[in-house]
């Protein structure tokens, strides 16, 4: 009877591994991508689209899913476009001073396979980064733009 339940126990833990494996590897075709640049910015602040497209571009060259290339030979390709930039009061003092901003980045974004002429998907993502309200906003925006990259990243990889 204690043997079952091992034996059951290493059963669904083995299927969920190979669950997890499948879901990761729904776009395995697609290992040469493009970046449609520039990135259009709907938001007052003009550095976001370079910044973005700088680290995305940092996070697909050092990746070993993906090969950056041109857009005349690449199997897949990503847009986007900065939706949205807004800070905000974040934590208080108890003499309600506030402590810390946050900072939010939206885009869209959309991945498209190219050897099929049809969209993967297109998906609306946030990045955030908090900031000190004595300190100057630059490494709370360049956290989001981290985090958004970082999503936009496992976005392609899951599919």
């Amino acid at each position: 009877m204690r043997g079952c339940r091992w034996l059951l126990l290493i059963l669904v833990f083995v299927s969920g591994c190979f669950y997890s494996f499948e879901d990761r590897a729904k776009n395995v075709s697609i290992k040469n991508i493009s970046i449609e640049s520039p990135f259009e910015n709907r938001t007052d602040r003009f550095e976001l689209p370079d910044m973005l497209e700088e680290a995305l571009r940092s996070k697909l060259v050092g990746s070993h899913a993906f090969t950056l290339t041109s857009k005349e030979s690449a199997e897949g390709t990503v847009s986007l476009k900065v939706t949205g930039f807004k800070r905000e009061a974040y934590t208080y003092t108890r003499e309600e001073e506030v402590k810390e901003y946050i900072v939010h980045i939206d885009c869209e974004v959309t991945f498209f396979d190219l050897t099929k002429g049809e969209e993967i998907w297109t998906k609306k993502i946030t990045g955030f980064g908090v900031f000190e309200a004595n300190a100057v906003e630059d490494e709370a925006v360049r956290e989001a733009v981290e985090m958004l990259v970082n999503r936009i990243f496992d976005s392609m990889l899951s599919g």
